[in-house]
């Protein structure tokens, strides 16, 4: 499998930003997350406003504690995965940290509430192990 990390459409991080944010692509022309977040945009856009917000506010500082935007996964066993959220609306955004030398927050899957949260957290996973594969063999 083949990755590649696209930028958010319309998102714009300062360059003085501690974090880039990034979409995963799984190989050339994978826009699944693209359409994900546009149909979140026209279907939830308030707490499409309040997701973007809190990738705004992820991007500026080291880690982000404030419940009513980013939740870390209860699970230990998956590591460092984390989602944009919401708060009182229905969807999510997966992503795990990057701390190379570029420093990437990357999105990996979205969820909508209503439907299997570990899922979620176990997909994020999966992708975050095999992208470092990935970067590894690279």
């Amino acid at each position: 499998m083949t990755f590649e990390l696209l930028e958010i459409p319309g998102l714009t991080i300062p360059s003085a930003a501690k974090w880039q944010v990034r979409l995963l692509a799984r190989g050339e022309g994978d826009l699944e997350l693209i359409k994900l977040l546009t149909k979140w945009q026209k279907q939830y856009p308030n707490d499409y406003r309040k997701i973007i917000s809190s990738i705004k506010i992820a991007a500026q500082v080291l880690r982000v504690y404030d419940h009513k935007r980013v939740k870390k996964c209860d699970d230990p066993k998956l590591g460092d995965i984390y989602e944009f959220i919401a708060y009182t609306g229905p969807i999510r955004l997966m992503f795990f940290y990057e701390s190379t030398e570029n420093q990437f927050i990357i999105c990996t899957n979205g969820y909508e509430k209503g439907g299997p949260q570990d899922r979620a957290f176990i997909t994020c996973h999966n992708l975050m192990v095999e992208y470092f594969k990935f970067k590894t063999a690279k």
